[in-house]
């Protein structure tokens, strides 16, 4: 599956891409701005929670956590100096549902999936590859001088 590489709060009611991408699904900064417990949460060095915590209107908005290979995380603690405390965490925790695999320019959390051609290759409701093959497939055939990954996708699924 990975490593986890961090939580994020996104715009519950939105359809189509569902990836990391913020400029394409929404961080939900409107529910989370007054949110006292947020301002005592620092990110990760991926602008990513090191660990989900209860919102006040948790029914605006989508708890969303990403995986990504733990090659890649090495490489991201690296660079960026990521906060790894809950890096050992291989899969996500009871109650998230998977939605699909996202290929990413991890460095500047940009998906690849929105900005090409995807011949041959379907993506699902939420805008993302239902198979790792195909994810690892398209991420590695990708003629660009980025390095793209593949990252797992999970919602918490009392906010999808």
């Amino acid at each position: 599956m990975g490593t986890l590489i961090g939580y994020d709060y996104r715009e519950i009611d939105y359809s189509g891409y569902r990836g990391i991408d913020r400029d394409i699904w929404p961080t939900s900064d409107s529910y989370l701005g007054n949110s006292i417990e947020l301002k005592k949460r620092d990110t990760n060095g991926l602008n990513l929670y090191d660990k989900p915590f209860v919102l006040p209107n948790k029914n605006e908005t989508s708890l969303v956590c990403f995986y990504a290979k733990s090659t890649s995380m090495e490489q991201i603690v690296t660079t960026f100096g990521v906060n790894t405390g809950d890096s050992a965490q291989e899969k996500p925790p009871e109650g998230f549902a998977f939605i699909g695999y996202d290929v990413v320019d991890l460095y500047v959390q940009e998906t690849f999936l929105m900005h090409v051609d995807l011949k041959g290759h379907e993506l699902n409701a939420s805008g993302l590859l239902d198979s790792r093959n195909d994810a690892d497939a398209l991420a590695s055939n990708i003629n660009d001088e980025f390095i793209y990954d593949v990252l797992g996708v999970w919602v918490f699924e009392g906010h999808k």
